[in-house]
């Protein structure tokens, strides 16, 4: 009994009444309290072990309605309050901040259903329902000093480190959530919004000094936001003029060299890069370099130049003899419709299947392409990718490519597909991996397979650049900026020189800006956002 009102105590106070929560013993400390202890602990045996009516009988206590402000004298006798005369000031744990956050944006559930399944990671529910894994544990949290499940822990860690300040300034999840509690109050009366912001995240209202250093802040971010968009027009201005300059020198080389492939139709692959395996299934099932065999199965069939994937067939190839760690996934699938979620196009994977990256088609989000992984580790959308629309009707080429420091990139015909992210790389080992076609991974599963046609694949044990995917995906077209510069005369090389280092001087300034700038922020997020930094929203005074 006094092991549990302690802890209670702990949690409501921010110390126990004895100070080392875990241990009672000789080596711990001794309680501040005695006495006091002991009423509790006879008072919950009394009320039935009853953790609401302790917690009810601690918070209606004067100690508990007591001020953090201490006096002289206190500050003189007792300096770390151990006596408790005064309320002690402290940070919130890791979840409500978290929760605190998401309610001033309007979108936590604070239902009283104490029940259900872990929620993942966007789950809109409180804290308490998060999944938690011990290898993928939340940073948010962690950052925050959640514990780290791998053993219990009576008091938890109280730190006040940069990464802190950082995390609630530029955390995704933070500025999100800034947004929406922006966009909560995006029309009406500023002063108003302003108030009500206050009183919903502090649970006061403002100042009259904080008011008018809140309109003052909005309107110099109105004021930054206009300077912003002028300089950025001027900027995009200098921009095209440079490429048109650029462009009145390469585009005779350019066109010179295109009719030169015409005439010469042998030298049409020249700039494609080499891959470590290749199969065009109009030459067969056999790869081109290795001549490692595919084996169809469940109905799979050659047929008409291309593999055909249907009702569950699917191929899988010899096992591969060369390890692959860094690598480019490449392949040409049409798809027989488009509605189909979760299938495979090519898939490098250990022989079981436990093992995989893969092009993925519609598994998160329904037609999107991803980059498929085992339980999601290398995994995450392409964020801004476009939804496919076209992939019933005519081939598509899709590449994903995985470099040494595990930056995953995505491809469609010969242009970047959203953004890329970073997570870490997979070392496959030599004879124990193989490829698949049609199935997201092995073992088979309903829920795993592409239907349609694959015309094209290739492995290659490297990240092709993206001026090798675009030749990759149009050899002929495309010309690479070496070619060009390699005619160029000794005045043309020198200004196309001089112009280059403009082009990036320009982007550089104009990303700069870009990132600054968000078209459709709402006017009241960065106020979101200070609040959500202040100490006050995070501290218990």
């Amino acid at each position: 009994a006094r092991v549990i009102v302690n802890r209670i105590w702990h949690h409501l106070f921010g110390h126990g009444i004895v100070r080392t929560p875990d241990n009672f013993g000789r080596l711990g400390e001794k309680p501040s309290h005695p006495e006091l202890l002991d009423y509790l602990a006879i008072k919950f045996r009394n009320d039935e072990w009853s953790i609401k009516k302790m917690i009810r009988f601690l918070v209606t206590s004067e100690t508990f309605r007591s001020s953090s402000t201490p006096s002289p004298k206190a500050k003189e006798i007792d300096p770390q309050n151990i006596l408790l005369s005064h309320a002690n000031l402290r940070r919130i744990e890791a979840e409500p901040i978290r929760d605190a956050m998401l309610l001033s944006s309007g979108r936590l559930q604070l239902d009283r259903i104490a029940e259900g399944k872990p929620e993942g990671k966007n789950s809109p529910r409180r804290s308490v329902y998060r999944q938690i894994k011990r290898n993928s544990l939340d940073t948010f949290l962690s950052v925050f000093d959640a514990p780290v499940p791998s053993s219990t822990k009576g008091r938890r860690d109280i730190t006040n480190v940069p990464a802190q300040s950082l995390t609630l300034m530029n955390d995704p999840d933070v500025v999100k959530a800034a947004r929406e509690f922006g966009n909560i109050h995006r029309t009406g009366n500023s002063k108003e919004n302003i108030s009500k912001m206050f009183r919903i995240a502090l649970g006061r209202p403002p100042l009259e000094h904080e008011i008018s250093r809140s309109l003052e802040y909005l309107d110099r971010n109105d004021r930054n936001s206009q300077n912003i968009e002028s300089k950025l027009v001027s900027y995009r201005q200098n921009l095209d003029e440079i490429n048109d300059h650029i462009s009145e020198i390469t585009e005779p080389v350019n066109q010179q060299i295109l009719k030169e492939r015409k005439l010469a139709k042998n030298n049409t692959n020249r700039s494609s890069p080499e891959p470590s395996l290749h199969w065009d299934f109009s030459q067969g099932l056999e790869d081109s370099i290795l001549g490692i065999k595919c084996q169809l199965k469940s109905g799979a069939k050659l047929e008409n130049g291309v593999l055909q994937l249907r009702n569950g067939g699917y191929a899988v190839t010899e096992k591969i003899p060369f390890d692959v760690s860094e690598k480019t996934l490449s392949a040409w699938v049409k798809l027989d419709n488009l509605k189909q979620r979760a299938g495979g196009v090519i898939t490098l994977q250990t022989p079981n299947g436990v093992l995989f990256d893969s092009i993925v088609y519609a598994e998160k989000q329904p037609y999107i392409w991803m980059s498929g992984s085992n339980s999601f580790r290398r995994t995450e959308n392409f964020t801004l990718a476009p939804q496919e629309k076209q992939a019933d009707k005519v081939f598509v080429h899709l590449v994903v490519t995985y470099s040494k420091e595990g930056k995953i990139t995505g491809y469609r015909n010969g242009k970047p597909y959203g953004k890329p992210y970073q997570k870490s790389t997979f070392h496959f080992k030599p004879n124990d991996s193989v490829i698949s076609f049609g199935v997201r991974h092995l073992p088979v599963s309903p829920q795993r397979m592409l239907h349609g046609e694959i015309k094209l694949a290739s492995l290659f044990d490297r990240e092709l650049s993206s001026d090798e995917i675009k030749a990759l995906f149009d050899p002929v077209s495309h010309i690479s900026p070496q070619e060009i510069t390699k005619r160029f005369s000794a005045e043309e090389k020198e200004l196309f020189d001089k112009l280059s280092v403009q082009k990036v001087e320009m982007m550089k300034k104009i990303q700069g800006f870009e990132r600054q700038r968000i078209t459709d922020k709402p006017k009241l997020q960065d106020l979101a956002l200070a609040l959500f930094n202040m100490k006050e929203f995070i501290y218990l005074r």
